[in-house]
């Protein structure tokens, strides 16, 4: 710096101006900064990076999975009377309450509620609280049950947040819905949850992972509270306990393509960046033993039919679907004794068949009257079975727990209004 420059720097520090370099100007006269380019690469990037995420992740989220209703084709074919006989014995015992819910067969026909069950609506309030507790529209779904709980939670002194137990599993419910209407019921294998979103925690040490397609997804877990999350506030969801943890690597798809990978930094940020289904690039954490072709055990008896009286049509005025029938049903074949069981569709009409034998699931095999198990291909016939249980509000304004089961399979469906009836042997 020469003598001049100098002078003015000290010119320009006694008046405190600060001297800056002058900066060059384009032909549009705005200032030209080499600085401006990274920024403009660095947004080229970021833009690119998006639009690559999204590609990935736009095909998970337009994915809509069609909902199959069940069988269509009945696997045995189905006696018609059976159509007649559900109408007429309803009609024929105008006095008597199939479904033990207060409501007399006349009534429930006056107000077209279902006489085989308690809840026709399935809001949790049975229909005779909803005719004659509340005033409310047994055929519609409303938000009763909320409110009362909502009620007497107040006068309790309790909130909704505050924990509760359910067959020895602590509960801690996201909001009044999950408390009200959330529930569970033990299976063979774990606990099937209802209707709730919130933290749960079970009985001794375990390992929770939620059944979803055939596969094991390891439920969040907090270790401070020993407490797993479990999300069931629009489907219900199984959850099975380990004592020990499965072993699990991360799966990652390309176009079709699988690689294995152990954990580790690259596999986590996949894991973390990509989405689990439905797209052409995919990584999730996988149990190991659903690559696995499992071995599917089962308990079985003898396939020979008891004697039944065919002309006792009392069959037609219960649903045995309650949960304590089907575990009556389990004892009787580990007894050696298989069960006589009658399928009823309001539509299709009546298959009386066997139960003699079920699987580690839980699901019931079936026989013919024959003595036939298995279809054209050697695939047995089967009963899908589903243990459910629904928080309800009974006659007499108690709020209760009911459980019972759903099925699906032979062309019959629960979910379709098809009807189940265990018959005792003579």
């Amino acid at each position: 710096m020469n003598t001049l420059e100098k002078s003015r720097a000290r010119r320009d520090r006694a008046e405190g101006v600060s001297r800056g370099k002058m900066p060059r100007y384009g032909k549009n006269g705005s200032a030209r900064s080499r600085w401006r380019i990274i920024p403009m690469t660095l947004g080229f990037l970021i833009i690119l990076i998006g639009l690559c995420i999204a590609a990935v992740h736009i095909p998970a989220l337009l994915y809509r999975d069609e909902q199959v209703s069940g069988q269509t084709a009945y696997t045995i074919r189905p006696d018609e009377t059976g159509v007649r006989n559900l109408l007429e014995y309803v009609r024929d015992h105008p006095g008597d309450d199939f479904d033990s819910d207060g409501l007399i067969n006349s009534e429930e026909t006056a107000y077209g509620t279902d006489p085989r069950n308690p809840d026709s609506d399935g809001d949790g309030v049975s229909d005779y609280a909803e005719i004659y507790l509340y005033n409310t529209r047994p055929v519609e779904k409303d938000s009763q049950l909320e409110s009362v709980m909502a009620e007497r939670l107040d006068a309790l002194g309790i909130r909704y947040s505050d924990p509760w137990k359910v067959h020895d599993v602590v509960l801690w419910a996201d909001d009044l819905s999950s408390r009200s209407r959330g529930t569970l019921i033990p299976t063979l294998r774990g606990y099937r949850f209802t209707s709730f979103s919130g933290w749960t925690q079970f009985p001794g040490t375990v390992y929770a992972y939620r059944m979803q397609d055939g596969c094991h997804i390891p439920l969040e877990y907090r270790e401070a509270e020993n407490a797993w999350r479990v999300d069931a506030a629009d489907q219900d969801v199984e959850v099975i306990l380990y004592a020990e943890k499965l072993p699990a690597a991360r799966l990652l798809t390309a176009f079709g393509s699988r690689y294995f990978m152990e954990d580790g930094t690259v596999s986590a940020i996949l894991d973390l960046v990509l989405p689990e289904a439905h797209s052409f690039l995919t990584c999730r954490e996988i149990v190991l033993q659903d690559l696995e072709d499992l071995e599917i055990y089962a308990t079985v008896t003898g396939t020979e039919m008891p004697d039944t009286d065919r002309t006792d049509l009392s069959r037609f005025g219960e649903c045995t679907n309650e949960f304590s029938s089907l575990t009556d049903v389990y004892s009787s074949v580990l007894s050696g004794r298989p069960v006589p069981v009658s399928l009823q569709s309001p539509s299709g009409g009546e298959v009386l068949c066997l139960v003699y034998g079920f699987t580690e699931y839980g699901d019931l095999l079936i026989a013919d009257s024959a003595g036939k198990t298995t279809d054209a291909s050697g695939n047995p016939w089967m009963l899908e079975i589903i243990e459910r249980a629904a928080i309800t509000i009974d006659q007499n304004g108690e709020i209760r727990q009911r459980e019972y089961f759903d099925f699906e399979g032979l062309g019959f469906s629960s979910a379709r209004g098809d009807k189940i009836h265990f018959i005792p042997a003579e």
